[in-house]
């Protein structure tokens, strides 16, 4: 049995396989997850020994990304450069306006918990000045005071040489026992110091806020019998290994949303726009025929990320919303005096009434009918999301009103009809049971495991021979299943920039490389597709990955399950989530899911 969990703020859903068919739940969430984990299995009727694969999710670490949570995160850098994060890139996030606004996360670290230590390393890793030991100490004894949770470490040029970097993470380690240790070369080993400092602070504040509780929810099912492997949908639509998640939690940041991608792929079957509703937050992606588009980097939740992940945004905008009145209009406010679910519930969309809800909407304006009150809520809200989609769509040169719509969440398919018709959609399509729809996504995903290893060379420097020794070192790293595993070699990914000091690029190899001039030609034809110019230099590499996806993983079929109640002017039911079919619109099957669409009305012969 297969087990495929995402674990949401206000709710956890469940889709299980057990080799025949597909059975989904939806239970509210819980203070920790796992009660709400083993509800969910026994409206199943599944215990934790009858699991053999668990597949988890969560939109914690999210949600908490959203939300600024405040953590006892340190950052050790060099001297001297303790305000990089600070003052982040100083790029014109809009072109008109006069002030360059930077839009560095500072808040994951406090201005008082960054120690520039003494010692330094030059370009070309050269030590120019040795680690001062007495200030490490000092700052070590300024770390136990204060009770760091985590420690980000980020020194210069720590990409090329490593070796400061493990002086000083030896010496954390002996004095700060079970206090969680991040070092850049290992997060992000790839120049750029900015960048690479948001990567290590972003590891360390992950594994201080949100780590310990993806663990304990392994933990405290293997107490109850369960003695399956734990994968985790990670920030591509695949997944990983419950070590490599814990170790780099910023690899499942976005394992939910990614999900979502899967199941949105598996029911569009070509270009579409995604959007993904629930408590807190809307998830916004594209994806194609194969599944989420993937870029090397993103502004995610407004943190750089800058590793291969799945063409996605995420907005703070769910049932929890607030809703204020300007002027008069109603508008989205995060200290208004009512919710997005109130506005539905006076409109009789939410299954189970918000208490207070009519009270609350009154406050939006006092006198007035509260339900044309609230459909004016509810119309600002799609007209917003509109906007987003409209706004995503466009930063990626893609006509929004071409692209297939899809929504999915508890919420989304409550607002789907009218965000299609703020858009200019025709219809929308959604999975056989939208509310689970990155539950049906993670049992979609195949697993992926990789290897990696951190290099600095040019490519014209390469010897054929240290490349293959490098591809063997890879390959045990993989086991031999892995490395010689039906399908041919593994798939060979590089990390490139075209200078040492350039921005890098993820390229995967068409096989294994045998020279550096073939690593070379990959990045020279990559310039030519992308920019239309020469390689601006000699090439140079900054890691290299072997990776393969688990064979048999992925390939559970997607619920088909009818929705009923699908007239107009009603909430349709489905196996897991109500939608909303206004007046003049049509819910059906259609192929693995469901679509909304406006009745057609049956054209006159006579004319």
């Amino acid at each position: 049995m297969i087990l495929s969990v995402d674990i949401g703020s206000a709710f956890v859903d469940l889709v299980l396989w057990d080799g025949q068919a597909a059975r989904v739940a939806k239970v509210p969430g819980a203070a920790d997850p796992h009660d709400a984990l083993v509800t969910g299995m026994d409206l199943l009727g599944i215990s934790p020994v009858d699991v053999d694969e668990l597949r988890l999710a969560s939109t914690r670490p999210l949600n908490a990304l959203l939300a600024r949570r405040p953590a006892r995160v340190a950052l050790v850098t060099t001297q001297g450069f303790t305000d990089t994060l600070a003052l982040g890139r100083q790029n014109r996030v809009a072109l008109y306006d006069p002030v360059a606004a930077s839009p560095a996360p500072s808040f994951l670290v406090a201005p008082d918990a960054i120690y520039g230590l003494p010692g330094r390393l030059d370009a070309a890793g050269t030590e120019l000045g040795p680690i001062d030991h007495a200030a490490l100490d000092a700052i070590v004894a300024q770390l136990r005071a204060t009770g760091a949770e985590a420690v980000a470490v980020c020194l210069l040029f720590a990409h090329v040489s490593p070796a400061h970097e493990r002086i000083v993470a030896d010496r954390l380690r002996d004095a700060l026992p079970g206090v969680a240790i991040s070092l850049s070369h290992d997060v992000d080993p790839a120049p750029r110091e900015y960048e690479r400092t948001v990567s290590t602070v972003l590891d360390a504040w992950l594994k201080a806020v949100v780590a310990p509780d993806l663990a304990r929810v392994s933990a405290r099912l293997a107490a109850s019998g369960f003695t399956g492997r734990v994968l985790f949908a990670d920030n591509r639509g695949t997944l990983c290994n419950e070590a490599s998640a814990l170790a780099r939690p910023a690899r499942v940041l976005a394992g939910g949303p990614a999900a979502a991608g899967v199941a949105a792929a598996a029911v569009a079957g070509g270009e579409a726009l995604v959007f993904d509703t629930g408590s807190v937050s809307t998830d916004l992606a594209l994806v194609g025929a194969d599944g989420p588009r993937m870029v090397d980097s993103a502004q995610f939740a407004g943190v750089l990320l800058r590793q291969e992940l799945a063409d996605m945004a995420s907005v703070a905008l769910g049932a929890s919303q607030g809703l204020a009145r300007r002027g008069d209009d109603i508008v989205l406010a995060a200290d208004g005096p009512a919710r997005v679910e109130d506005a539905l519930s006076v409109l009789g969309r939410l299954p189970i009434p918000t208490g207070g809800a009519a009270d609350r909407i009154a406050l939006l304006a006092p006198g007035a009918d509260l339900r044309c009150t609230a459909a004016k809520a509810i119309a600002a809200v799609e007209v917003a999301l509109a906007a987003e989609l409209t706004s995503f769509a466009a930063r990626r040169n893609v006509d929004p009103t071409r692209a297939a719509l899809v929504a999915m969440g508890g919420l989304g398919p409550l607002l789907a009809a009218g965000v299609a018709v703020a858009m200019g959609a025709g219809r929308v399509l959604l999975p056989a049971a939208p509310a689970v729809g990155g539950a049906i996504g993670i049992a979609l995903s195949r697993g992926r495991t990789e290897a990696q290893i951190a290099l600095d060379c040019a490519l014209p420097d390469i010897d054929p021979a240290q490349l293959a020794t490098w591809i063997d070192g890879l390959r045990a790293d993989l086991g031999p299943d892995l490395a010689e595993g039906p399908g041919g070699d593994p798939t060979c990914v590089v990390i490139l920039s075209a200078r040492r000091q350039m921005h890098p690029v993820r390229l995967a190899l068409p096989g294994l490389p045998r020279t550096g001039a073939e690593i070379a030609e990959a990045l020279i034809e990559h310039y030519r597709a992308r920019f239309g110019v020469g390689l601006p230099g000699a090439g140079h590499l900054h890691a290299l990955a072997l990776m393969r996806d688990d064979a048999g993983d992925g390939c559970l079929p997607v619920p088909t399950v009818t929705a009923t109640g699908g007239s107009a002017g009603t909430m349709a039911e489905t196996p897991a989530g109500h939608v909303w079919v206004p007046p003049g619109w049509h819910l059906a099957p259609q192929g693995a899911g469901l679509v909304l669409e406006p009745v057609t009305e049956p054209k006159d012969a006579s004319r």
